[in-house]
């Protein structure tokens, strides 16, 4: 039986695919958010329900097939047919599907009809797998993909959708005109409350600390709930450890002005034009601290909410955030310590 919380509040977001899925789009959708927001789950709760033929790939998955594939239940045998399909290739499952997809589309329209069909196909966390520097050619192939399987199949309606949490992978994926990308962000305080009250928490003093060091997001909630048994502290020194070599590094570089800045406000890694705050910027992308946060929200097709509301509290600026704030508060105390 799976222990795992219920699927909490994400609304806009699911009728945003279900509108977008409808609309025949042209180009594949980056879907980049932080590293546990929760976009794998969001992912596979719309395949599940999804009325037409839905297909989720986790790319990360190397083995087990069962794990790789979730397919909608209006056709309950394809699933089996895509397994039998992968299994006529060697390597990391979850790899070799992102990379055949055409191949598969193509004998998955010769068992069922795709003329007239809605078609989703969700390629989950590609870069990791594919690496930053071919994630420009494989969205290209994606959007060109689309024009052949229109052209071929004719299907009602076709969405590709392809998400990541590497930062460095959006500004080369953001110049390009064939992708369109979004923002997906961690779960809201109302939403972040439920998922915390599935997972007993000792009170509400407990959620609200959990809160603010988390900012929503449910993969350290569910972290600090199930690993450390609600013992933010020790979890917090944890982390601490985790990041300390990026405190280190910025004594080293002589960054710690610029450090000290950016946890005050995110933004001015934007109002800071130096190379040193630059420098900084590529070292705290790289160990995916901090985000560009300045691109429309996966919502804001079907809401009048564009962008993320900057929060100084919990780490969100106009254009660039903290992963989740923790990681602000964790670094503070490591300058200091280190520092004095």
């Amino acid at each position: 039986m799976s222990t795992e919380p219920k699927f909490v509040d994400r609304e806009y977001e699911l009728k945003t695919l279900e509108e977008l899925s409808r609309r025949d789009l042209p180009t594949p959708l980056y879907i980049y958010g932080p590293e546990g927001c929760g976009k794998t789950r969001l992912l596979r709760e719309f395949i599940t329900n999804f009325n037409g033929i839905g297909i989720y790939i986790d790319t990360l998955e190397r083995t087990n097939i069962e794990k790789v594939l979730t397919v909608n239940l209006a056709i309950p045998e394809l699933r089996e047919y895509i397994v039998s399909i992968a299994k006529e290739y060697l390597g990391n499952i979850g790899l070799i599907l992102a990379q055949k997809l055409y191949t598969v589309l193509e004998k998955i329209a010769t068992k069922y009809k795709l003329k007239g069909k809605n078609l989703v196909i969700a390629v989950d966390d590609v870069t990791q797998v594919l690496g930053i520097h071919e994630i420009e050619r494989y969205m290209k192939w994606l959007y060109e993909a689309i024009t052949k399987i229109k052209q071929e199949y004719r299907p009602e309606s076709i969405l590709i959708l392809v998400t990541t949490s590497e930062g460095q992978s959006l500004q080369r994926i953001i110049r390009h005109t064939y992708t369109k990308v979004n923002l997906l962000w961690n779960l809201p305080k109302e939403a972040f409350t439920q998922l915390a009250n599935q997972l007993q928490p000792p009170d509400r003093d407990t959620v609200e600390k959990t809160w603010e060091l988390t900012g929503g997001n449910p993969r350290r909630l569910i972290e600090i709930a199930k690993w450390y048994r609600w013992n933010i502290d020790q979890w917090l020194e944890d982390l601490k450890e985790n990041i300390r070599d990026v405190a280190k590094t910025a004594i080293k570089l002589n960054l710690v002005e610029e450090l000290i800045k950016v946890i005050e406000n995110p933004d001015n890694i934007d109002v800071v034009t130096t190379e040193k705050m630059e420098r900084l910027y590529k070292i705290l992308l790289e160990r995916n601290l901090v985000i560009y946060t300045g691109i429309p929200l996966l919502q804001s097709w079907t809401t009048k909410q564009r962008h993320l509301t900057p929060n100084t509290k919990l780490g969100i600026g106009r254009y660039y955030s903290w992963q989740i704030p923790a990681y602000k508060y964790a670094l503070k105390q490591l300058l200091q310590k280190q520092h004095h």
